[in-house]
Formats: structure tokens, sequence, C-alpha cells
């Protein structure tokens, strides 16, 4: 019996993410981006039921800050790819940096919330129907927080019982 035998270890989840999640995920990154910068320059910032919403500063902060997320995403994305492509030992962890830095666009997704609000057609403007609309946004904050945590942290537990596929 061999003591360095490699443990024979399930590697399903790594080829969905190496040939499957990541490549989609490069490429709806790479569409969305190019659809914001695309509104940007035409100055159709957001629009809400077709109707186009103001150019004013607070939405193209959140385009903009949306875009240096996703674009710093992106560059991660692909050189975690790359690494986990070659499974240099490096590939998990640049993959799960990426996923916490994903986390930086939770406000954005705030912000987007919040400033479409007025513009929004609600069916009475109550007081409470304006408190249950905020209290909506930060349930799908948490929600999205939650989620990509979890992502974080089974993929963090794949990752640890497998660094013996990746020590180059």
């Amino acid at each position: 019996m061999a003591k360095n035998k490699t443990p024979d270890l399930p590697m399903k989840w790594f080829f969905a993410l190496i040939y499957f999640f990541i490549p989609f995920d490069l490429l709806r990154g790479a569409s969305q981006i190019i659809r914001d910068v695309q509104r940007l320059f035409s100055g159709e910032i957001l629009s809400v039921r077709n109707t186009p919403l103001p150019a004013t500063p607070p939405f193209i902060f959140r385009l903009v800050y949306g875009e240096v997320v996703s674009v710093g995403c992106m560059v991660l994305l692909i050189i975690a790819w790359i690494s986990l492509l070659k499974r240099k030992s490096s590939g998990p962890k640049l993959f799960l940096i990426q996923i916490l830095v994903s986390l930086a666009d939770i406000p954005a997704i705030v912000l987007h919330y919040v400033l479409i609000k007025p513009y929004i057609q609600l069916p009475m403007s109550a007081e409470s129907l304006d408190k249950s609309y905020y209290i909506l946004i930060g349930i799908v904050a948490a929600v999205v927080l939650g989620a990509r945590l979890l992502f974080f942290f089974l993929n963090r537990l794949y990752f640890k019982k497998r660094t013996v596929y990746f020590s180059r």
C-alpha cells in the first residue's frame, strides 16, 4: 500500500465550474457591461417600465460604481479561471477572493432600488407602503448577501478538501 496515494475525490463540481458556470458568468458579465456602457454614452441610464430615468449624478454614480465592481470581478474571474484550468494552487484562492469582491456590488443593488423608488407608480402612497418598500430592499440585499456567502463557504469547503489536486 502506497503512502503517497492521492485521495480519489469526485471533481464534478470543479468541471461544472470551469466548463460551464465560469464561462457563462463571463459572457453574462461582458454583455451586461457592454449594455451599461452603451446606456451611459447614449444618455439612457436606466429605465422603469420603458420610461428613461434622468441622467442625474446619483444614477451615473450607481452605474459607474456597478461597472467598476463588475470589471474588477470579471478580471479576477478570468485570472482565477485560467489558474483553475492549469490546476495552480492559486486558482481556488483567486476564485474565492472573486466571490468576496462580488459582495461590493450589493450597495449598488440597494442604491439602484432606492433611486428608482420615486419613478415607480405605487397603487397607494401611504407611509406604510414606503416602509414596506425599504424593508423589501433590505430583504433583497440580505438574500443576495446570504446566497453569495453560502456560495463562498461551500466552494471553500469543496476546494479545501481537494488541495492535493491544485499543487502546481
